[in-house]
């Protein structure tokens, strides 16, 4: 079977279109783990590798700004905001759950008050 160079152009074109459409907020992981010394709660970016250390984030005074400082970090770090909602998986076991992320950091900052 002969493709055509309109065929090929077509099927070039379409294709262009659906990786641009993809979005990469659907292939984002966020796990919460614990540290490696056990102490602190940590948000792991699955495709990074990155860790955000929520301790810190919801510290008040460590002036990190909460969800609002670690989203804008994450935006920082790469490229593109996290979609409110996007689920946030306990790898661990930390007794938080499986939670969208402004519900997960609410109950990591929770945790910390009463400790």
């Amino acid at each position: 079977m002969k493709i055509t160079k309109r065929q090929l152009r077509r099927i070039i074109k379409e294709e262009k279109a659906r990786l641009i459409a993809e979005n990469r907020a659907d292939r984002l992981t966020l796990n919460l783990k614990l540290s490696p010394s056990g102490d602190d709660v940590e948000l792991e970016v699955g495709e990074s590798g990155e860790t955000y250390n929520l301790g810190a984030y919801t510290d008040a005074s460590r002036q990190k700004g909460g969800l609002y400082g670690l989203m804008r970090q994450f935006e920082v770090d790469h490229g593109m905001e996290i979609p409110p909602g996007t689920m946030v998986y306990d790898v661990d076991g930390v007794g938080i759950g499986d939670l969208p992320i402004e519900q997960m950091f609410q109950a990591v900052a929770d945790m910390y008050t009463e400790f």
